[in-house]
């Protein structure tokens, strides 16, 4: 048993000890932060448009492909053929289980041709559903932009959807991530096995893949009834929205000529973008500060607040990007349509981003702690910062002769090491006696 001097001369020792863990957490912060100043610019200048070409590209073959010149029937062949994109849902699961039994190469490629097999159904939803508002609701004006910006929006608010409608440049959905073939559906319901699976009779499935609670119709009715809502409610309700923001920022602009507007519209959504991504880190901590503080509703009307003015920055942004596209590259629906499919399907594959388009779901309000809830567009991060960061450690144990934490070499940075995992475990146990806790830290203290 340690006597109190000595404990006063170990924590003398340990105060004059280098402070090897901050100048680690430093180091981690200084290299996320250029890289998150990187990964801003990529997502601006290089990821949104990439989705831009591949979106606009099958926005124009609908277009030609499906009776063109024939309104409303394209409008609402164009609705229905972007409608079956809800048995993209419950496909989900089946591929999930099917391509986990190939080897990397084939599940990495069959996942990619999914998910653009399904962005290609979900962008006929998209223009389906603004064709049939374009052609029986109000025109772009005004009453139109004010009207649906009164309903859509406090209902996805209500909801918890304004989330979802955030788009590139700030989101980032790498095809790599171990949930990318995962729907998103409003309510959170999984299914591990679908109706699919159970009419194949599956008896490949073991208990431990599939828990019977799963393989019940009952829950599997739920999935589908979830998908259902995500789908045809909070989907519909942020295209509306997008359709009625568009018919603000039109009119906004009604007295100039188009190109103007749109030349306008870029100058000004890419500077806004740029200055919300600057401001991303103190927005970030003020969610962390009062998801400590467990204000949770208060955090989520900032998030909330956050993301409309995002939206409004989007809508700027893509609204010039868009027409811009259309002026300079190929107007042709037809031509056009091809060659910016081509060029957004290679970008987006290269860059392993066909998750961009295909993602399946919506985002939920306050689900996503701390500070991750705001932009997620890490990419170069999620790519070097592990790397970056070993190598450093490695540079500095060689520089030092003391290792980092997880690195250690002699033995006095292991007792140093030792000491502070045993003070942190202290600092975190608060449901021990103190008097049984304190005996028991003197006790490992004294071994070293």
């Amino acid at each position: 048993m340690s006597t109190p001097a000595k404990r006063l001369s170990l924590s003398a020792k340990r105060a004059s000890w280098p402070t090897i863990q901050q100048a680690k957490h430093k180091d981690e912060t200084s290299v996320e932060r250029a890289l998150h100043a990187v990964d801003s610019v990529l997502n601006l200048l290089v990821f949104m448009p990439s989705m831009a070409f591949f979106w606009r590209g099958i926005w124009d073959l609908y277009g030609v492909y499906i009776f063109p010149g024939q309104e409303p029937l394209t409008h609402w062949a164009t609705f229905a053929f972007g409608s079956c994109s809800i048995f993209g849902y419950m496909l989900l699961p089946v591929c999930k289980w099917a391509f986990s039994m190939v080897s990397r190469w084939p599940r990495e490629i069959l996942t990619r041709i999914y998910l653009i097999g399904y962005s290609i159904l979900y962008m006929a939803y998209w223009r389906g559903v603004w064709s049939v508002a374009d052609y029986y609701l109000f025109p772009y004006d005004w009453e139109a932009g004010a009207i649906g910006m009164a309903i859509c929006y406090p209902t996805l608010l209500i909801l918890k959807g304004s989330k979802s409608t955030l788009f590139p440049p700030y989101v980032t959905a790498l095809d790599t991530r171990g949930d990318v073939l995962e729907a998103g559906t409003r309510f959170l319901i999984k299914v591990q096995r679908t109706v699919l699976l159970l009419l194949m009779n599956c008896n490949q499935c073991t208990e431990t893949e599939y828990s019977p609670k799963w393989s019940q119709p009952s829950s599997i009715l739920l999935y589908f009834l979830d998908s259902a809502f995500t789908h045809f409610v909070i989907s519909t309700l942020v295209i509306l929205l997008w359709r009625s923001m568009w018919a603000i920022v039109k009119q906004l602009f009604s007295s100039m000529d188009d190109h103007t507007s749109d030349w306008i519209c870029f100058g000004i959504g890419y500077p806004s973008v740029a200055i919300l991504f600057a401001c991303e880190e103190p927005i970030a901590m003020l969610c962390v500060y009062l998801e400590k503080r467990g204000w949770h509703f208060a955090k989520l009307v900032w998030e909330n607040a956050v993301f409309a003015v995002a939206t409004c920055t989007l809508v700027f942004i893509w609204r010039g990007t868009w027409h811009l596209n259309v002026y300079y590259i190929i107007s042709d629906p037809f031509l056009g349509g091809w060659v910016n499919l081509g060029i957004g399907t290679v970008l987006l594959v290269s860059l392993q981003l066909v998750s961009f388009v295909g993602f399946c779901g919506c985002s939920v309000d306050g689900t996503t702690p701390g500070r991750d809830g705001i932009f997620p567009t890490q990419y170069l991060r999620v790519y070097l910062m592990p790397k970056i960061i070993k190598i450093r450690t490695k540079a500095v144990e060689d520089a030092t002769g003391e290792g980092l934490p997880g690195m250690i070499k002699s033995d006095s940075t292991k007792h140093i090491m030792k000491f502070d995992e045993i003070a942190e475990e202290r600092d975190q146990s608060n449901n021990l006696d103190k008097g049984i806790e304190n005996r028991a830290f003197e006790e490992s203290l004294s071994k070293y």
